[in-house]
This record gives C-alpha cells, sequence and structure tokens, in this order.
C-alpha cells in the first residue's frame, strides 16, 4: 500500500478518535469543564489544581480507551511493523530514503558521485536541523510552565503575606476595644481626682493607680508591631499604630512624673507609630521606643532621656530643644531632623544616620558618635568636649564655632572632606598628618 494511502487511514483514524471524544463529551457533561480545570493549571491557578489532576487522569484512561482500538485496528490492516515503518517514513522522509538507496546502491557499484553525497548531506542536515528545532520547542514548553510558575507562586506570597498582614490587624481590633476601656478608666480615676483638688492636680499632674498602670503595660504589650496598608501598599517596616495611640493619648493626659515613669518603664512602646504627631513636651523619658517611626513628628521640648530609640525612624523631626540625654540612638535613622539646642550628653548615636541634621547649639558631651553619619550636618556651635567622632563622617558638616573641638577627636574621623568652619591651623596640622580626610574617599583605617 502507498505511503499516501497509509496517511489517509491515519486521519480516519484520528477522526474516530475525535468523534469517540465527541460521543465521550455526551456521556461526560463536565468533560468542557475539565479541559478548562486542566488549562488553569497549566497557566499556573491553584484553584482548581485538584480538579485539573483527577481531569488529567479522567484524559488519559478516556484516551487510551479510544487509542486502544484504533491501534489494533490499524495494526490488523497494515501488518505487524506498520508503525516502525511509518515511523521512520515518517522521521526520514521520502526524500532522505531516496538519497540513502542511491547512495547505498552506487557505493555498492563502486561509482559514488559527489552530487548523491552532497544530497544526502543535505538530507542529513535538513532532518537534523528540524528535529533540533522540534527538541527546542520541546524544551521551552517546561521552561515556559516553570517561569509561569515561579512567577504566579511570587504573587502568590505576596498575597498570602498581605492576608496574613491583614489577619493580624483584624486580630488587633479587638484589643482597640479593650484600649478604649483602659482610657475609660484612666478618665475615670483623672475626673475623680478633678473633684478632690483640680488646680492642685492641675499644676503637679495626675496619678494613677497601680492596677491601671499595670494594665496599661499588659496592653502595649498585646499591640504587636505590624506591616499595613498605606496608599494601596504595605509599610516597608513594621509598626504599630496602637501603641502609638496609646502612648500619646497618655502624654496628653498630664500625668505626674512618677506615673509617667512607672508607665514608662513597665510597658512596651517598641515599634510605636507617630508619624507626623504632636508630642511636643512629652515625657518619654526612659521608654522603650525602639524602631519606632517618628518621621515628621513634632518632639520640641521633648524628655527623651535614658529612652531606648534604637533603630528608630526621626527622619525630618522637630527634636529642638529636646533631651535625649543618656538615650541609646544606635543605628536611629535623623537624617534632616531638627536638633538645634537639643540635650544628646552621653547619648549613643552609634552607626546613626545625622546626615543634613540641624545640630546648632547642641549639647554632644560625651556622646558616643561612633561611625556616625555627620555628612552636610550643621553642627555650628554645638558642644563637643569628649565627644567620640572615631570613624564619624564629617563630609560637608558645618563645624563654625563648634566648641571644645580638638585635633585629636577630628584624627579620628573617617572624612572631612569640603568640611566647613575648621580652624585654619588646625586643617593645616590634619593635612599634614592625615592627608587622606580632605578627600572624597575618606580615611579608611
Amino acid at each position: 500500500m502507498s505511503f499516501r494511502r497509509q496517511n489517509i487511514i491515519l486521519v480516519l483514524a484520528v477522526v474516530f478518535g475525535l468523534i469517540a471524544g465527541g460521543f465521550l463529551a455526551i456521556f461526560r457533561p463536565d468533560f468542557g469543564l475539565m479541559l478548562r480545570n486542566l488549562w488553569s493549571a497549566v497557566q499556573g491557578s491553584y484553584i482548581e489544581a485538584v480538579e485539573a489532576l483527577e481531569s488529567i487522569a479522567y484524559l488519559i484512561g478516556a484516551a487510551v480507551l479510544i487509542l486502544l482500538p484504533v491501534y489494533l485496528f490499524l495494526r490488523l490492516y497494515y501488518g505487524k511493523g506498520w508503525l516502525v515503518k511509518t515511523g521512520i517514513r515518517f522521521g526520514a522522509g521520502k526524500g532522505l530514503m531516496g538519497a540513502t538507496k542511491t547512495l547505498v546502491k552506487e557505493a555498492n557499484k563502486g561509482e559514488l558521485k559527489k552530487e548523491t553525497i552532497a544530497e544526502f548531506g543535505v538530507h542529513i542536515f535538513w532532518r537534523l536541523t528540524r528535529i533540533g528545532l522540534i527538541g527546542l520547542f520541546l524544551a521551552l514548553i517546561p521552561i515556559w510552565l516553570l517561569y509561569n510558575q515561579n512567577r504566579l507562586i511570587t504573587k502568590q506570597n505576596t498575597k498570602i503575606d498581605l492576608q496574613n498582614n491583614l489577619i493580624e490587624a483584624d486580630r488587633r481590633s479587638a484589643l482597640i476595644l479593650l484600649m478604649s476601656n483602659v482610657l475609660d478608666q484612666v478618665n475615670s480615676e483623672i475626673e475623680a481626682l478633678k473633684k478632690e483638688d483640680q488646680a492642685k492636680y492641675d499644676s503637679t499632674g495626675y496619678n494613677l493607680s497601680d492596677p491601671l498602670i499595670g494594665r496599661i503595660a499588659a496592653l502595649s504589650q498585646g499591640f504587636i508591631p505590624y506591616r499595613f496598608l498605606t496608599n494601596g501598599t504595605l509599610t516597608e517596616k513594621a509598626v504599630s499604630p496602637e501603641r502609638g495611640q496609646l502612648l500619646l493619648a497618655l502624654t496628653k493626659s498630664n500625668l505626674d512624673s512618677i506615673t509617667s515613669d512607672k508607665v514608662n518603664s513597665s510597658s512596651k512602646f517598641e515599634g510605636a507609630y507617630f508619624s507626623r504627631a504632636n508630642l511636643s513636651g512629652a515625657d518619654l523619658s526612659g521608654a522603650d521606643l525602639s524602631g519606632a517611626d517618628f518621621i515628621y513628628a513634632d518632639l520640641s521640648g521633648a524628655d527623651l532621656s535614658g529612652a531606648d530609640l534604637s533603630r528608630a525612624d526621626f527622619i525630618y523631626a522637630n527634636l529642638s530643644g529636646a533631651d535625649l540625654s543618656g538615650a541609646n540612638l544606635i543605628s536611629a535613622n535623623l537624617y534632616g531632623a531638627n536638633l538645634s539646642g537639643a540635650k544628646l550628653i552621653f547619648a549613643n548615636p552609634l552607626r546613626a544616620d545625622l546626615s543634613r541634621a540641624k545640630l546648632s547649639g547642641a549639647n554632644l558631651r560625651y556622646a558616643s558618635l561612633f561611625l556616625a553619619d555627620l555628612s552636610r550636618a550643621d553642627l555650628s556651635g554645638a558642644n563637643l568636649i569628649s565627644a567620640n567622632l572615631s570613624g564619624a563622617n564629617l563630609s560637608g558638616a558645618n563645624l563654625s564655632g563648634a566648641i571644645n573641638l580638638n585635633v585629636e577627636q577630628l584624627k579620628k574621623t573617617y572624612s572631612l572632606h569640603e568640611c566647613l568652619g575648621l580652624d585654619l591651623i588646625l586643617v593645616d596640622q590634619l593635612r599634614k598628618e592625615k592627608p587622606c580626610l580632605f578627600t572624597k574617599e575618606g580615611c579608611k583605617e
């Protein structure tokens, strides 16, 4: 039987399979849904994953039931070796088979022609190229599927992260009711003291009972920092707006210094959210405010002495006249903050970012500015007696009128490049002893 007739029979067999598939779809009404689930799984959707696996198993079984009789029919009609022969003809092609026969005949006669070898080589090259292209196409399919899976897994993880944070936010809504109850009790105790002697307590501040302070401390522990949505996106840093609201409400309640000390020392306000809040004159001494967000907040005249402010954000915050004596400012971000006239005696802004900060007239006596970034900072008139400037970056800083600044302190800095207001005698001495201080690269040692 000719090759063309064999192809016709093969096409008829395929048509028979399609017709059988149509009957299968009639007997199985959800057959179309199975195919859609299968395509959804290929695209990377996990919602129909289980249904897709069931569909694949069913389709494999259906294909076997349809193709098995087709195969048996073709084998009975064409003979035992029909599949191998058809495969060879399809893979090699009529042209390659003819070129091979011609090559063998001429080789047997000893009359091998160049044209025959060239024709045989061209057919071989074309077949290998076609097989290579088919192989490349088949190899690209799993790569494409893997790429889609990875992309969708990334999206899925983002959505899971978003969902987890939203669930955490919902959980905290229950604590908001508890906070409202606690603040109502604060108001009740303050109102009771007002009835006793309002003039006295207005001047000295109001005290709270120890059980209520204990409830405030327990409530602050429950408000764990988390990421929440702002303008449709999650915040980069985990913070707690609830801790910020609680502390802000307490600072506005005119509590006396003893009560404030008890609340600040026993409560946890780590990661509190105070962005753009007004905390002017607030007593936050000794409080745990590590990782808190004070971006654009007003802390002018606030008492932050002894507070833990490590990793806190004070970007463009107003800290003028604030007391940060003994405060822990390790790795704090004070970029562009206003610290003019602030007290930082024995403060520890180790590795802190104070670039472009306003420190004019600030008291930095005995402050540890080790590895701090003070580039472009305004230190005019600042008191730097015994301040540790080892490794500090003072490039572009304004040191005009800085008090008690000596050559030994400056020699330990990282850079004085384009530094303003330095005494010319000090500059000449430093250029001779350590010229790297005045380069862009600074001193690496």
